[in-house]
């Protein structure tokens, strides 16, 4: 099997190679033209993305003609033409983005980017082109498709791949949102060195890789993060329900959980957590599942423990027909895993404290964990209802939109509970078990590390028979889901570009852009007044905590602008009133700031 892979790569480059070199002619001329109509409507608009559109259009009709006539040599046939312009339309998608991508996210110059763009679209055309003039591919072959055997097209199927691109869109809508969105204010990029959070976090994978996940483009990590979840949601479909249609669309649900993206605003640090668990769904069946959850445990510990709580969910197949015994069995070796996972990053927490500090020490939270450990019953049911609490916070968040978008859903859980019991108890224990593994330690769980409920709510519709009814369930969970992603990179965003504005409403703010110049920044604001304004702004909750003024606000501005954190001094300052203007005075090597 190997040495027949090999041999795939010169068959497909020496089939049809007089076509191939036909096509790469035309693509020259097509290229050629195309280009200097880029670079001609560049320099008259200045628009990249006009002149990339634009360009492409010109190429596409030169395109149609050589490619018909010449390359493929096709018979004249009717229909030809709309597919021609699907694949260009397909193909202008794929080029535009990596265009895009390169120029925003890598900094890339224009011309250059264009180039890499335009080879990606010959690799898209060449295929395209071959379906439709080649192997006759036609809208009304394409139709047929469509059609059932009574010649009547099918509705459903019709529909089904309809709603597919409108999930696709929405979905690609807010990935963009969140892509292009502000990181956060301790995100890698920020931080000079990773050994605190090593030693409250014990993410000792994280910490090997920091000086490389460090130089990642944001941008990039987040599309990757997004594409490992989508990879994850679609596997876990097509291990219950082998339907390739739903589980695209399941994946594409499983991306708008609302707290990937509030994770994915520290995008560089989860990149090593999301490769894993897609990397995990598609091993899962080479491993023996007692040493798949074992070392699962280690490394995902290592990067977002959050996401062991999810493996179970791979193997639902196989438990839901298994023995209570072997149910038992699992669970136990489950939660081995997730101890194994934290011995392990205490002993190298212990490790590294003992050679490189003062004194050694096993994993020290943060304090806005706010650990209280159970040391006696009290201290437990406290813990218990700490969690409660913060399960409950998760419940109400996702169903802020509507809670009657819920109630199909509830009604099929209730279903699932008396007809597949076993499967039942595996997804309410991967709910719950995140809130579970907290209650000895007693810590916070953030609002962003509540994945386990709406996964496990969209579990329980792979159950349905029905392919409508499946279906329906799946739009009413992608409606509140995908709000709340959109809402809360909407009002991420929206913070900040208030915040950037009223930081660059002084005619001296483009200082804020050569930090070089200066040896410090002191900022003089009343933390407490402009909290109260920028809230009474913009109605958002960032702002009921003073501190995160200074924290999340306006040094993530200066973050952004290439201030250290050393060179940054922030000053509260009572004010009589404070109106959101500002003044920027430089005094030599320092930089002087007020906020009244």
């Amino acid at each position: 099997m190997p040495h027949s892979r090999v041999k795939m790569l010169p068959s497909f480059i020496h089939h049809d190679l007089g076509q191939k070199l036909r096509f790469g002619l035309v693509g020259l001329i097509n290229t050629a033209s195309a280009y200097l109509a880029f670079i001609l409507i560049y320099q008259l608009s200045g628009r990249y993305l006009v002149a990339s559109v634009l360009s492409y259009g010109i190429g596409m009709l030169i395109s149609y003609v050589l490619n018909r006539s010449f390359v493929f040599q096709a018979d004249k046939k009717t229909g030809q033409f709309i597919p021609f312009c699907l694949v260009n339309l397909t193909s202008l998608l794929c080029s535009t983005s990596v265009l895009y991508l390169l120029v925003e996210g890598f900094s890339m110059w224009v011309y250059l980017a264009q180039v890499l763009a335009v080879g990606v679209s010959m690799v898209v055309n060449y295929l395209g082109y071959r379906q439709v003039f080649s192997r006759g591919f036609s809208m009304s072959g394409f139709a047929a498709v469509f059609k059932q055997e009574s010649r009547y097209f099918d509705v459903w199927a019709l529909t089904q791949w309809l709603l597919f691109i409108i999930l696709l869109a929405a979905t690609l809508y807010n990935v963009q949102m969140s892509v292009f969105s502000d990181i956060a204010h301790d995100a890698l990029p920020y931080m000079t060195g990773y050994s605190d959070k090593f030693v409250s976090e014990g993410r000792w994978i994280n910490f090997a890789l920091f000086y490389s996940l460090r130089e990642m483009p944001s941008s990039l990590a987040v599309i990757i993060c997004d594409t490992a979840i989508f990879y994850f949601g679609y596997k876990l479909a097509l291990g219950i329900r082998k339907d390739t249609w739903f589980a695209l669309c399941f994946g594409l649900l499983i991306v708008n959980v609302p707290y990937f993206t509030m994770l994915f605003k520290w995008p560089m640090t989860l990149v090593p957590g999301c490769v894993m668990l897609a990397f995990f769904a598609y091993v899962k069946d080479k491993f023996n599942p007692s040493a798949f959850l074992l070392v699962s445990g280690v490394l995902l510990f290592a990067t977002y423990p959050a996401f062991y709580f999810l493996m179970p969910l791979l193997f639902l197949s196989t438990l839901r027909t298994a023995s209570w015994r072997e149910i038992a069995s699992f669970v136990a070796v489950w939660i081995l895993g997730y101890v194994l996972g934290y011995l392990v990053a205490n002993s190298l927490v212990y490790a590294y404290s003992y050679f490189f500090s003062d004194h050694a020490s096993f994993i020290q939270f943060a304090h806005w964990r706010r650990s209280t450990p159970s040391t006696d019953l009290a201290s437990l049911m406290d813990n218990i209802a700490k969690s409660a609490a913060n399960f409950e916070r998760n419940a109400l968040y996702i169903s802020e939109l509507s809670g009657w978008l819920y109630l199909p859903l509830a009604c099929t859980v209730l279903w699932a509970l008396k007809q597949h019991v076993k499967y039942c108890i595996v997804v309410l224990l991967v709910v719950f078990s995140i809130y579970a593994s907290v209650l000895p330690l007693g810590v916070q769980v953030p609002l962003r590390s509540g994945i386990t409920l709406p996964i496990g709510l969209a579990m329980v519709m792979l159950l349905v028979e029905s392919n409508k009814w499946r279906t329906l369930l799946l739009v009413l969970l992608f409606i509140p889901l995908g709000y709340q992603m959109h809402d809360y990179n909407y009002g991420y965003t929206n913070t900040r570009q208030i915040m950037a504005s009223i930081m660059e409403a002084h005619p001296g703010s483009e200082n804020f852009e050569h930090p070089e110049k200066f040896d410090k920044v002191v900022i003089s604001v009343d933390e407490p007044k402009m909290t109260a304004f920028m809230l009474q702004r913009t109605g958002s909750n960032a702002f009921k905590v003073p501190s995160n003024l200074r924290y999340h606000f306006i040094q993530p501005y200066l973050y952004k602008h290439g201030w250290p954190r050393s060179k940054i001094d922030i000053i509260n300052d009572p004010r009589i009133e404070v109106n959101g203007d500002i003044k920027v005075k430089p005094e030599g090597r320092v930089l002087f700031v007020s906020l009244d």
